[in-house]
This record gives C-alpha cells, structure tokens and sequence, in this order.
C-alpha cells in the first residue's frame, strides 16, 4: 500500500498487466479476511479502473493507445492492445494473460457483482471467456481456443508447423485461467460457466501429472509401488528427469523460453500460486523429489539461496506444499529482503506459508475424499482435518463431504469445520 498506486502496474500489456491484476486480487481477499477493510476497498477501486480502462477503448475522448480490446474478425479473436508474446502474431497465450483479467474481475465482482452487470462490464469479462473458451456454435469465437479436447490439455503457441508443432508451457497459468472461468460462473451463478471451467480445470490438472510429471513412471521406482511394470509410464526410457517444463506435439524438452535455470524450469509450473492451482501439490512425496530438483542449482539447495530473479518466493510457496515447517524456516531467514516474483506479493506469500503450515497437506482432489460444491476444499495435519469452502450465494447452503462431514456456509462467507 505504501508504494502508492503508481507502482501497482508499471505495464500496459495483457501478460504482464494480467499478473499486476491477479496479484491485487489476491492482496484484496487477504486484506477483507483479516478486516484491512480500507486498504482492500483503495486496492479493489483502483482494479476496477484498470479493468475499466481495458474494457473501454475510448477514455480520453479519442481512440487509446494502450490497454483496450479489439477484435479481429478475419483470425476471429480478441486482441489486447498492446501485444506481447506474439498474442497477436501468433495468437499465443491468450487464457494465460485473458485468464488473470477473469480472475481479477471475478474478485471485483464477488463483492460487488453490480460491476459484473450487462450495463456495467460483464459483456467484457464474456467476451474475454469466449475468446479462450468459447461454446460450441460461437459465432465469433473458436471453440475452447487453445485446448485440445483430444490430448487434455490446452497449447499456448498457435501455429502447429512451428518447430516441433504446438506447444504449452505454464500448466499452472493454464489452470489459472479455467479455474478464473469456475469463480466467475460461481459470482454471477451462470452454472454453464461453472460446469465449463471445471471441465477444463479437472482435465487440465490431470494431465499435468500424467504428461508434465509422469506421476505413474515416477513411482514405478518408489518403494510403495513395486512391480507396476513399464506400462504405466509415460516417458521415454532415455528420459532423466522426473519432470519436463514443455510439451510439444512432438515430444518434450526439460527447459523454458527464457531460461535454462532449474528454478525456471520447474517454478513455471506453480505460478502464480492460489487456490485454483492447488493440484500441483496433490502428492507431497512427489512435490518433495520436485522441490528438490528445482532447487539443485541454489547455493545451498533452499530457496535462500537462489539468486535474485529466480522465484525465491515461488519455491517458498511450493516447499510449503509439502513441507511448510521448512519453508518457512528458510523464509525467516530472509525475512522480506528479497525480490518478489512479478505476479507475486509479499503479503501473499506470508499468508501462503503460514495457513499450509496450519493446515497441512491438501486432502481433496485426488478422488479419495470429495466435496459437492465446487468452492470447497480439505486438509489434513496430523489428524486433524480441516474442512473449508465459500458460498457465493444470497442464501445459506450445506456443502457435504464423502467422509460424512457437513459444512453450513452463510451466504458470502467462508465456512469452516475442524475435526
């Protein structure tokens, strides 16, 4: 707060302008939760005016500049003034950075769903979804853009004579953006949308563990799952590493646009870290190995002691998926002198480490234990269990668990139940 709204996006690109936005939404529930009830309104009126001035392409009494929408009729697609990426070239990446905008707005609207009304900006926010995931029968839009029914996953670069065809990088921006798609169903009560997002999420999030990491070929080598035969693995047997960070339709590469560092290369699969991208810490024995990999070339394999642009914060939040005591440990030791992630906040990532620390391990989303409404979640540290959800609704709701738990939830809040 402190920095003044100034600081709060130097950018005026889609990419980079979607992480300042899903930073502050994240700061803003933060700041509700724990009664920053000033601060959270300063952070959410200053949001509605960037989405605003995307929304809104003219603001100045002429045409902008920057920062607004136009739509392509001839590639059918929406195109965020100005490009990065090749988002306009290519067409690359549109649920990464449209994603953040989704998710952004669908905290603006959760306390203020108003703003998401057909005379206010809800059609942008629609137009937005519809670009990376639109129906079947669009007329303006492709369906589902850049997912790929048939394989399960979406691809982030648009042209499939490219190298070794299409290819997709960040699984966790991916399952940011179809999980930005399930809130904002949630906040408007457009039950399509929900069922659309969860679709795209759940299916999305499994193939992260099967394609990205290989989860069945890496335990065929783990003592607790002997004998399970080469069947279950996805890798080629030349294969090395227990994790590659691009596929491609034609194989995979262990690497990253922009870097060649192993905190590069796995961190871009947990970022930015929040609820929707709880899944990359389903297995804490496998996100133990995963942590570790990533953190080889720090020097002194923590996140302390990795060099200022690789992500100190984002291997904090990861570690505390399955180790939180350590994590945090290694956090205390560097207090808040460091530099933070670009889609990541200070205040995040406090708030991150201490609640897995409270609450253990995930214990929802493997299929062992379910929930029937889809804002709800478990953990479980030692034996206790902790059961939490949030109802979006004007009226008060029961959220079952398979275990037999029941959770009532007041209309917009949150609900919890220790046991």
């Amino acid at each position: 707060m402190n920095e003044g709204e100034s600081r709060w996006n130097p950018y005026t690109d889609t990419y980079w302008s979607g992480k300042s936005y899903g930073k502050a939404a994240e700061v803003i529930a933060i700041a509700r939760s724990i009664g920053m009830d000033s601060e959270a309104l300063r952070l959410t009126n200053w949001l509605k005016s960037e989405l605003a001035d995307w929304f809104t392409a003219n603001t100045t009494g002429g045409l902008d500049i920057v920062k607004y929408f136009v739509y392509d009729e001839t590639w059918t697609t929406l195109l965020g003034v100005e490009e990065s990426f090749l988002a306009h070239q290519h067409l690359n990446d549109h649920h990464f950075h449209y994603g953040y905008f989704v998710r952004a707005a669908a905290e603006v609207c959760r306390t203020d769903k108003s703003w998401c009304s057909e005379s206010e900006y809800g059609p942008m926010v629609d137009l937005l979804i519809r670009d990376y995931a639109a129906s079947k029968g669009d007329e303006m839009f492709p369906y589902l853009r850049n997912f790929d029914p048939a394989n399960g996953f979406s691809w982030a670069s648009g042209s499939a004579n490219f190298a070794l065809g299409n290819n997709n990088e960040s699984t966790s921006e991916a399952a940011n953006a179809y999980g930005a798609i399930v809130l904002y169903g949630l906040v408007m009560g457009d039950q399509d949308l929900v069922d659309k997002g969860i679709y795209l999420h759940a299916s999305s999030a499994a193939t992260y563990w099967e394609y990205w990491n290989n989860l069945d070929g890496y335990r065929n080598t783990s003592p607790s799952y002997p004998n399970r035969g080469d069947s279950y693995d996805n890798f080629p047997t030349n294969y090395n590493q227990i994790t590659t960070s691009i596929i491609w339709g034609q194989g995979a590469s262990f690497s990253t646009w922009f870097s060649g560092a192993y905190a590069h290369i796995l961190g871009i699969q947990g970022l930015p870290l929040n609820p929707l991208v709880f899944h990359v810490g389903l297995h804490a024995d496998y996100m133990e190995a995963y942590v570790s990999l990533g953190l080889t070339e720090s020097s002194n394999r923590k996140p302390s002691g990795l060099i200022d642009g690789q992500w100190r914060d984002i291997w904090w939040n990861l570690w505390a998926m399955t180790d939180a005591d350590a994590a945090i440990s290694d956090y205390e030791s560097v207090g808040s002198n460091y530099l933070p992630e670009e889609g990541e906040s200070k205040a995040h990532t406090y708030h991150w480490l201490y609640n897995w620390q409270a609450l253990g391990h995930l214990a929802t989303g493997t299929g062992e234990l379910t929930a029937d409404h889809p804002a709800a979640v478990a953990f479980k540290n030692g034996s206790k269990m902790t059961y939490l959800a949030y109802n979006y609704d004007d009226t008060a709701i029961t959220v079952r668990f398979s275990d037999g738990s029941t959770l009532l939830v007041q209309p917009h809040s949150f609900g919890t139940l220790v046991k």
